[in-house]
């Protein structure tokens, strides 16, 4: 097969991870997520819960999660941000992992982390704001009136973090080998598919 790895970078509420986690089931393979957060928190010794929030940050997060990452981090004498410093981290686990094993991964810039490698097909998974909301009602347990401010909100910090790796904008066509617009096609045709060119490349 051409494509040894799968990148999946996704809309909130389009399905896009349980999209990736059943492509992996499908090509018995292991999907990483929030996995890559637990490995870069143990290689960091810094808490799970504070790299998350540094991930979804702004550009400057200030307060405990500073001083802990500046103790804790890296202690190199770089001047690179924490968040970039996360950004490396993960970058750096991803890319171990895509050395050693055939995988699919969710989100955490790893479309375009393995973009240039011909082994990896990257896909960012998308659908309308109207099909967005009624899924992540019926599937997440989003409240019906607070469901715009979260999914706009969760977009926001999913570009946030993609911006880390500073060369390519969060769902811009130019990133990815596939779109797929999960409202239009539906998530089981979006597995089906990505399963298909990988089993025929």
């Amino acid at each position: 097969m051409k494509y040894k790895n799968i990148a999946i970078e996704r809309q909130y509420g389009s399905g896009g991870r349980g999209i990736a986690r059943q492509v992996a089931e499908k090509l018995d393979i292991t999907c990483y997520g929030e996995e890559i957060l637990r490995m870069a928190a143990e290689r960091s010794g810094v808490p799970a819960e504070y790299l998350a929030g540094l991930e979804e940050a702004g550009p400057d997060p200030i307060g405990d999660t500073i001083s802990l990452i500046n103790k804790m981090f890296y202690h190199d004498g770089t001047t690179l941000s924490n968040k970039d410093r996360l950004a490396d981290l993960e970058g750096k686990i991803i890319t171990e992992i895509a050395d050693k094993e055939s995988c699919v991964f969710i989100g955490r810039g790893s479309a375009f982390i393995l973009g240039d490698r011909r082994s990896t097909l990257s896909v960012f998974v998308y659908a309308d704001f109207d099909f967005r909301k009624n899924h992540a009602i019926a599937n997440y347990g989003i409240d019906e009136w607070n469901a715009d401010k979260v999914i706009k909100s969760i977009d926001k910090k999913r570009a946030n973090h993609y911006s880390s790796y500073r060369k390519l904008v969060w769902g811009e066509k130019e990133g990815y080998d596939l779109m797929l617009n999960s409202g239009e096609l539906g998530i089981d045709r979006c597995i089906d598919l990505i399963v298909e060119i990988v089993k025929s490349s």
